[in-house]
C-alpha cells in the first residue's frame, strides 16, 4: 500500500520532469500527495533513500526528472542479481590467469557470461597511475607515474568519470569534439558503503529478513538501510550505505562516528537489545579514493540522453572509451561497464581484422591477441592490462 504511493509520487514527479526538464525528481515530487503521503512523509523518504538515491547514486535534487527510469538497472533478468561474496576480485583473478573468458557468442548479443578457458594469463600491472595519453592517427603513447611509456596500436580508456572530471589524466592531443560535453554532462554520484562485523548475528532472533530499515524525517539516506549479512552470505555482518546528501556527511565520519550513528538508528530500530561495541568497521567511500573520485554515474538536471553515446567517440581510431559512465541503459551497473568493453571489442576486431595480433611494446616486448581481456591496452588508471 505505502509502496504504491511512493511508486506514484515518484511517477508523477517525472512526468513533471518530462514536461520540464528543469526539474529534479524532488522538486517534480513537491505538492503532490497519494493516499494521505506526500515527499516528506517518512516511509516515502525512506524509500526514495532506498530505492531511488542508493539505486542511482545521487541525491533526488539532482536526479533528472525527464530522465528518471530510463536506465535498466538489473539488467534483462531481474531476478538473477546476486552478490559476489568474495569480491569482484575474484572474477579479474580468474580472467588474468586464464583459467576464464567470457563467452564469445557475447560478441554477437547481450549475454554476459564467463566459461572455463586455458587462455594465455594476462598481465595487470599495478600501483602505475595513468598520467598522460599521447595519440595519433599511429598509434598511442601512455605515461604511467613512475616514467614508464607503453606504447600501443589501440587504448582502451576505463578510467572511473570522476578522474576524467579531474583532469588527472593529459590527454596530448586534448580530448575534442563530442568528449568534453561528455564528460560535464552526465552526473557522477556518491555513496558511502560500511560493513559492521559483530562476533555473532545478534539480530537474527530480532529480525532475520533479508534487509530492514528505518524511515524517518530527517537524515534519510544516513545509515537508514541494512543488508543481512547472516541471511545473505551466512556472516555475522550487517551493510548499510551512506546515500543522497548524506553520503557527503558520511564521507567526513570517523568509524567512530558511523558505529555512533549505526547504532543510534538500530536502537529506534530494536531497542536497548543492541551490543555496545562492534568489532569492526569497514568504510567505502568512493569518492574519496583518488582513483575512483565519485561512485557512478547518473543523469543528472541537464543531462542528455545523447551524453553517454559521445563517449563512444573512437579518437583517431585509436583511443577508445568504455566504463558504466558510457551506457545510457546500465549506467551506473558492473554489466553496463563489462558491455561497453564488449562493444569495444567487436570494434577493433573489425577494425583489425579476426586473425590479426595487435603489437604492443612497453617495459618488454608483448603479443596482445585480437581477444584477451578487453581487446586492446586497456587504461584503468592504477591498472595497465596486456598480455604476456
Amino acid at each position: 500500500f505505502k509502496y504504491t504511493a511512493y511508486e506514484q509520487i515518484m511517477q508523477d514527479a517525472k512526468e513533471a520532469g518530462q514536461v520540464d526538464p528543469t526539474k529534479s525528481m524532488w522538486t517534480g515530487a513537491a505538492g503532490i500527495t497519494k493516499d494521505g503521503l506526500t515527499r516528506e512523509s517518512e516511509i516515502i523518504q525512506f524509500h526514495m533513500s532506498r530505492d531511488a538515491e542508493r539505486r542511482l547514486g545521487a541525491p533526488l535534487e539532482s536526479l533528472s526528472g525527464d530522465l528518471y527510469g530510463t536506465e535498466d538497472t538489473y539488467g534483462p533478468v531481474a531476478s538473477e542479481e546476486v552478490i559476489p561474496t568474495n569480491g569482484y576480485n575474484q572474477i579479474v583473478e580468474a580472467i588474468k590467469d586464464g583459467s576464464v573468458s567470457f563467452k564469445e557468442s557475447i560478441l554477437s548479443g547481450t549475454d554476459v557470461a564467463t566459461v572455463t578457458s586455458n587462455k594465455k594469463p594476462v598481465n595487470v600491472t599495478l600501483s602505475r597511475p595513468v598520467t598522460k595519453i599521447k595519440h595519433s592517427a599511429s598509434g598511442v603513447e601512455i605515461t604511467t607515474s613512475d616514467g614508464t611509456i607503453w606504447d600501443a596500436k589501440w587504448a582502451l580508456v576505463t578510467v572511473p568519470l570522476g578522474v576524467l572530471k579531474a583532469s588527472d589524466i593529459t590527454f596530448d592531443p586534448a580530448l575534442s569534439g563530442d568528449l568534453p560535453q561528455a564528460i560535464s554532462g552526465v552526473g557522477l554520484g556518491n555513496i558511502v558503503k560500511v560493513i559492521l562485523h559483530f562476533d555473532t548475528s545478534w539480530w537474527a532472533s530480532l529480525d532475520n529478513s533479508h534487509f530492514f530499515g528505518l524511515s524517518q524525517s530527517s537524515n534519510r539516506g544516513l545509515f537508514t538501510y541494512f543488508v543481512n549479512g547472516n541471511q545473505a552470505m551466512n556472516l555475522p555482518v550487517l551493510i548499510t550505505f551512506a546515500t543522497g546528501s548524506d553520503a557527503d556527511t558520511a564521507d567526513g565520519m570517523t568509524n567512530d562516528d558511523v558505529w555512533s550513528t549505526v547504532r543510534a538508528n538500530l536502537v529506534k530500530m530494536f531497542g536497548n537489545q543492541i551490543p555496545t561495541t562492534v568489532k569492526n568497521v569497514e568504510k567505502w567511500s568512493w569518492t574519496n579514493d583518488q582513483y575512483s573520485k565519485g561512485a557512478y554515474s547518473y543523469a543528472m538536471v541537464g543531462t542528455e540522453t545523447a551524453d553517454f553515446g559521445r563517449f563512444e567517440q573512437l579518437i583517431r581510431n585509436r583511443m577508445f572509451f568504455g566504463g558504466e559512465h558510457t551506457s545510457f541503459e546500465h549506467r551506473g551497473t558492473v554489466h553496463g561497464a563489462l558491455e561497453s568493453g564488449m562493444r569495444i571489442a567487436r570494434d577493433i576486431i573489425e577494425e583489425e581484422g579476426v586473425n590479426k595480433a595487435i603489437p604492443l611494446s612497453g617495459s618488454g616486448s608483448h603479443d596482445l591477441p585480437r581477444w584477451s581481456l578487453f581487446g586492446c591496452l586497456a587504461i584503468l588508471f592504477g591498472y595497465i592490462v596486456s598480455q604476456t
